[in-house]
């Protein structure tokens, strides 16, 4: 069986995950990609799920839920400390 990370998905037009924000960014801003290279990777499913009631907190009009995604797609991976 292949392996997989869990993703956020995020509601809209096509297919879009959320995406790690950068330094310099808001923790809170979402942030979306629809390259499956830069999407945000969760190891984990407590983090993962952690991570999405947080943002369904800081954007409440917005829709998100987990997902699953290849690891063989994966570019970034979240640590879990």
């Amino acid at each position: 069986m292949e392996k997989r990370d869990y993703v956020i998905a995020v509601n809209g037009p096509g297919d879009c995950w959320l995406a790690g924000p950068s330094d310099e960014q808001d923790r809170n801003q979402l942030v979306t990609t629809s390259d499956r290279g830069l999407v945000w990777r969760f190891a984990d499913f407590i983090a993962a799920r952690a991570e999405l009631r947080r943002m369904v907190k800081a954007h409440p009009c917005r829709s998100f839920r987990l997902d699953l995604m290849p690891k063989t797609d994966a570019a970034q991976q979240v640590e879990v400390q």
